[in-house]
């Protein structure tokens, strides 16, 4: 997995399957602070740091020699592996999978352009910021998207591909991320989707009523935990996204301003929590340059990743 890490851009693009590699990148990550927590309490401190000390200096045939210490598999517990635990010092270990998806790709599902921005590569500069962030705070990661992946799948099945990768994975959380466009220069503001409705949950004809009068969907109005909690966090990530980043909420035809219920197919077709968050119009001059914005966008993803740690 570690070659696999480091092969040249080219090699990595002929691979005929991204999701194979992002996967084992997955398998390797996800286990990376769970080894530095020796006493299993889901917290890197002073003592798992302790831990290791005391079989410091200790070789493999030493009869005080423990192979789970031997951290970089070199025959001796020492100095580099105590490093590598007390760099890690305080951070959380945390069982929940979050899976992000930057909206959009190069082909079929190509995403919004606007005053000299593409979307779908804003949606992969927060998604990089967004997976460093929740993998410093504990957090296991997966993108359905990659930097080097440059398929370009078509519509259906692009979409198709991204839920069906989270449900695979059996992922607490689906998050994807988009910025939004209008023929209105003047639009702006954030909001979120989710979906009440998870018919590969639950499916019951008498619990379902239409979203609205204009729009092909509905609503579970007895929704299971996976459609409360993505309510829940989609009202919350788009108040904080306001209240802490200073945009406005994008109207709602449903009287929620902000956060809409809406069979989107990566909200409806995921078996866990999910939402879509849509971090600014780049159809208006302003907000896109906002939105480029490093600054901005770390702001943003703080703001997501302090909202994902108080429900998951």
């Amino acid at each position: 997995m570690k070659i696999l890490r480091k092969i040249p851009l080219l090699v990595a693009l002929m691979i005929s399957n991204i999701f194979i590699l992002n996967y084992n990148v997955y398998a390797q990550d996800s286990n990376e602070l769970m080894k530095y927590d020796f006493n299993n309490d889901n917290i890197i401190n002073s003592k798992d740091i302790d831990e290791i000390t005391n079989k410091y200096n200790t070789y493999k045939d030493d009869g005080r020699y423990d192979k789970k210490y031997d951290l970089n598999n070199d025959g001796i517990i020492d100095i580099y592996d105590i490093a590598m635990v007390s760099k890690n010092d305080g951070k959380k270990v945390r069982s929940c999978l979050v899976v992000i998806d930057a909206g959009h790709n190069y082909g079929g599902d190509d995403g919004a352009y606007g005053n000299g921005y593409s979307e779908r590569d804003l949606n992969m500069q927060v998604t990089i910021k967004l997976e460093e962030e929740l993998k410093s705070r504990g957090y296991n990661v997966y993108l359905t998207r990659t930097p080097v992946d440059m398929s370009g799948y078509a519509l259906t099945e692009s979409l198709r591909r991204r839920y069906t990768v989270a449900n695979d994975l059996k992922a607490d959380l689906f998050i994807s991320l988009h910025h939004n466009s209008s023929e209105s220069a003047s639009s702006t503001g954030v909001s979120t989707y989710y979906s009440t409705y998870k018919p590969n949950i639950k499916d019951n004809p008498a619990d379902l009523i239409p979203l609205t009068s204009h729009y092909d969907g509905k609503t579970d109005i007895r929704p299971t935990n996976a459609g409360i909690q993505s309510r829940e966090l989609a009202k919350n990530v788009v108040n904080a996204l306001s209240s802490r980043c200073g945009y406005g909420k994008s109207d709602s035809d449903q009287g929620r301003i902000g956060y809409v219920d809406r069979n989107l197919s990566v909200t409806v077709n995921t078996n866990m929590p999910s939402i879509l968050v849509e971090l600014g119009y780049i159809s208006n001059a302003n907000e896109a340059r906002r939105c480029a914005n490093q600054g901005e966008q770390l702001s943003k993803v703080r703001v997501i990743a302090d909202e994902i740690v108080k429900m998951f």
